[in-house]
């Protein structure tokens, strides 16, 4: 298989796409395409380029609705049994959601910040 290659001479040169490491080099030298993971392994020749920070779309086994249910869910929660904004970074609680549903767990904002977002956000909208 192969892959077509744009070069700024606009003429097309062909490389093979079997080995996966080309293709990765490929994308990562002229087309400037790094991996999103923040885990992966670097490529020390890629270090010379000054590399563009571009939001990264991070798609989820999990819909939105779903998300935003488990959000307003753990809100009543955390207003009918009086807790604290921290309880959802406590371990446990993250252990146990972890353990429900690790794709959901990934998905919901826990902190402090984002309950508060979510309890402003919510107290408007009834509100309204």
């Amino acid at each position: 298989m192969h892959a077509q290659r744009h070069h700024a001479k606009g003429q097309p040169e062909f490389f093979a796409a079997a080995a996966t490491s080309s293709a990765a080099d490929h994308l990562r030298k002229p087309h400037r395409i790094f991996e999103s993971s923040q885990g992966a392994d670097t490529d020390p020749s890629t270090d010379d380029f000054d590399r563009v920070k571009r939001p990264r779309l991070h798609y989820s086994a999990v819909p939105r609705a779903k998300v935003k249910i488990a959000r307003e869910l753990s809100l009543g929660l955390l207003i009918n049994a009086d807790f604290p904004f921290s309880f959802f970074t406590d371990p446990f609680f993250e252990q146990l959601i972890w353990q429900l549903n690790p794709h959901l767990s990934g998905q919901i904002p826990w902190s402090r910040q984002s309950i508060s977002r979510l309890l402003d956000d919510m107290y408007k909208s009834k509100r309204d």
